[in-house]
């Protein structure tokens, strides 16, 4: 880069004229020179980043990027505060290679080589080609990120079309949302949240193992039973082994379903905390809680509302235990029906409750405690038509 000067420092500043006498510098000429300097110190600037870009291959875009020969050996930073995607061009170089960066703090970028995956926040992607022709991209590992939240609901399931990180960008379903943020999360400082549309979702979702970094994962509707969940198989959702799980905003429901399902199981050694807002419907010839296979938790914190029948309320067997903290009022509709509302069975099993009340009685039997399972009601008179009974050394306290 030429820098144009009107006149130099010397003839500016030069403390004599052309016949010799002292002289001031002249603060009009003075002025000009350094305007002229700074114009030359920015486009010099200019100049060097555009070498540097040059000599290093350091390329900048802000939306959706086609790999094509001229990327070759460069590193490319997906700016932008959006998600867009990257997918392959027409690239003829035998030994294509390339970096890709994402320096966003918020969204995550499609990879779409050859198999489709998000690049979160602060993680980098190499692009090659094999001898044989075949293009890779290397996927990095977790996202390290504390309180991620995601989205689902009205989008695609698919890495290719979205990040899952903003409402523009959702994923469709909470199976798929719940699975991106279990395998490609670290949580560490805090746990993440699947942030899921009201609307209504027909699907069985599973979780099993703890959340990398952190112990649970939370799952929250918009609204208050703004999320209407039916069930696809057995059961709308199984916490599994090790698994621990938060859930809020949410009505089960199968009314019309097939017989026989259950809203909400604990397996072994899961935990669910069920929050505020959370509504149960008809699960006919099922239940609208259940635990199996011990050493699991299942905790009540909050009030909930009851507009559904089932064959129980709550069905836990083989141990595991049953918190209901929270106490307060449980809303029920009217006209429901259970064989058993709370049905306890075996060693190990235990509900310890706060003095709950119900808002409204149900026909059947309020309870049945057997094989030493125990039940604390903390005061609690359980809603039925029949007494509670206890056999083979279950406890009623």
């Amino acid at each position: 880069m030429t820098l144009v000067l009107t006149k130099t420092a010397a003839d500016v500043f030069n403390p004599i004229d052309a016949g010799g006498n002292p002289r001031g510098a002249d603060m009009g000429e003075a002025g000009t020179w350094g305007t002229e300097i700074e114009i030359g110190l920015t486009n010099t600037s200019a100049a060097v980043d555009a070498l540097k870009d040059l000599v290093f291959g350091t390329v900048g875009v802000t939306s959706a990027l086609v790999l094509t020969d001229d990327h070759h050996g460069k590193t490319i930073f997906l700016a932008g505060s959006g998600f867009y995607p990257v997918t392959l061009g027409a690239i003829t170089i035998e030994n294509f290679r390339c970096r890709l960066i994402n320096p966003s703090t918020t969204r995550g970028r499609s990879i779409n080589i050859d198999t489709a995956f998000t690049l979160y926040p602060d993680q980098h992607s190499d692009i090659s080609r094999d001898p044989d022709g075949n293009f890779h991209a290397t996927k990095p590992g977790r996202w390290r990120k504390g309180g991620a939240v995601f989205y689902t609901g009205g989008g695609s399931d698919s890495f290719a079309a979205v990040d899952g990180l903003g409402w523009d960008a959702p994923f469709a379903s909470i199976a798929f949302g719940a699975a991106a943020i279990v395998n490609n999360v670290d949580a560490i400082s805090g746990a993440p949240l699947l942030e899921i549309a009201n609307g209504s979702y027909t699907e069985t979702v599973t979780l099993s193992g703890q959340q990398t970094g952190y112990n649970y994962i939370k799952l929250r509707g918009q609204s208050a039973y703004g999320v209407t969940w039916r069930p696809a198989g057995g059961f709308c959702l199984l916490v599994g082994d090790n698994a621990e799980a938060l859930i809020e905003n949410m009505d089960f429901d199968n009314t019309g379903g097939a017989a026989g399902k259950v809203a909400l199981q604990v397996h072994q050694t899961g935990v669910l905390d069920v929050l505020s807002g959370v509504g149960f419907g008809n699960f006919l010839g099922g239940s609208h809680m259940g635990m199996d296979g011990g050493g699991g938790s299942l905790n009540l914190p909050s009030a909930y509302s009851l507009h559904g029948s089932a064959t129980y309320h709550i069905l836990a067997a083989g141990g595991g235990q049953l918190t209901q903290a929270g106490g307060g009022t449980v809303l029920v509709g009217s006209g429901l029906s259970f064989t058993v509302f709370i049905n306890l069975v075996g060693s190990g099993t235990n509900l310890n409750s706060a003095a709950t009340s119900y808002s409204t009685n149900v026909t059947g039997q309020k309870y049945a405690v057997s094989l030493n399972a125990s039940l604390s009601s903390g005061g609690t008179t359980y809603p039925g038509t029949t007494s509670g009974a206890t056999a083979s050394g279950g406890q009623y306290l």
